[in-house]
């Protein structure tokens, strides 16, 4: 996993992952099995506000998975910045 993500991921004091686990069992998950390689990606909806924002991407073939992600943005000293991120891994068909 690259040094900006875990540097992101410790910054934000994130302790859990998807199962809520520690942050380790994500990066152990991820040096296994490596870069999704053939990962499908579309930015699905932004709906902007004045200065907040959310943004909805559909992720198709992240490891064989599908997953909606949906950000919450804030527009600070004129950047966007993600506050907060939730997500839902679809069921397999």
């Amino acid at each position: 996993m690259g040094r900006g993500i875990r540097r992101w991921l410790r910054l934000r004091r994130w302790r859990r992952w998807w199962s809520g686990g520690p942050i380790q069992g994500l990066y152990d998950w991820h040096d296994q099995n490596g870069a999704a390689s053939e990962l499908q990606s579309r930015i699905a909806s932004i709906d902007v506000e004045g200065t907040i924002a959310t943004a909805r991407v559909e992720l198709d073939n992240w490891t064989g998975h599908k997953f909606t992600d949906m950000f919450t943005l804030l527009k600070t000293d004129g950047q966007w910045q993600i506050v907060n991120k939730v997500f839902y891994l679809h069921p397999e068909a």
